[in-house]
């Protein structure tokens, strides 16, 4: 599994990689973006051990997870993104959206929700661009007498109405996952998960923190 982490400028996405793996990562291999950090880590599993220490097999192979964490990208500085970020990210089998959740002398009070619906502006967005030039490139080969692709037009058309209306195309599973669109990989209809950072002044307020 592929888990790419996106999110705000200062949102805590490096300390979230450097949680996660328990290193820096390294450099992505074919990336155009020379900061970009990957770093994968074994899942150990007690379940697999045991079978193990039952059937001896000659070779065991745990699950692995892969973390992604794209450079810093141009406009980073005023929370904008660019084609090649999403490009990493659409990648991934799974998105890790951080949200930023404390106040900060250099960033401002939290704005949670903004800075959430941001991000999810901007998946929104760059879906909305797939689906419009998949649309005109079959307008364009139906002129030519190519067929092939008119069949995805009503999918395409049913995305398309979602994400003018800022809607996710999680919220759609059926059209979403549709095998006509497998080969698309849109952002907002991906597996995501929300994670909320906090300053180390509200860790006390956690319940079972020990001072």
């Amino acid at each position: 599994m592929k888990l790419g982490i996106a999110g705000l400028p200062l949102a805590g996405k490096k300390t979230l990689f450097a949680a996660l793996t328990g290193a820096r990562g390294d450099n992505a291999v074919g990336s155009p973006q020379k900061d970009t950090r990957i770093a994968t880590i074994t899942v150990l599993d007690e379940r697999i051990d045991f079978l193990e220490n039952m059937y001896q097999p000659g070779k065991t192979i745990y699950a692995k997870i892969e973390y992604l964490l794209p450079s810093r990208i141009p406009g980073a500085s005023d929370g904008k993104s660019d084609g090649e970020f999403w490009n990493q990210i659409r990648t991934c089998d799974g998105i890790l959206h951080v949200v930023r959740n404390f106040d900060d002398p250099g960033t401002g009070p939290a704005m949670s929700e903004d800075d959430f619906q941001q991000i999810e502006d901007e998946m929104i967005l760059s879906d909305l661009g797939v689906v419009e030039k998949r649309l005109e490139r079959i307008a364009l080969d139906s002129k030519r007498g190519k067929k092939q692709g008119e069949a995805e037009i009503p999918l395409l058309k049913s995305c398309q109405e979602m994400l003018e209306q800022g809607d996710a195309l999680r919220n759609a599973p059926v059209i979403a996952t549709d095998p006509l669109l497998k080969g698309f990989t849109f952002l907002s209809a991906n597996r995501c998960w929300w994670l909320s950072t906090m300053g180390m002044r509200m860790k006390h307020s956690l319940p079972g923190h020990k001072r």
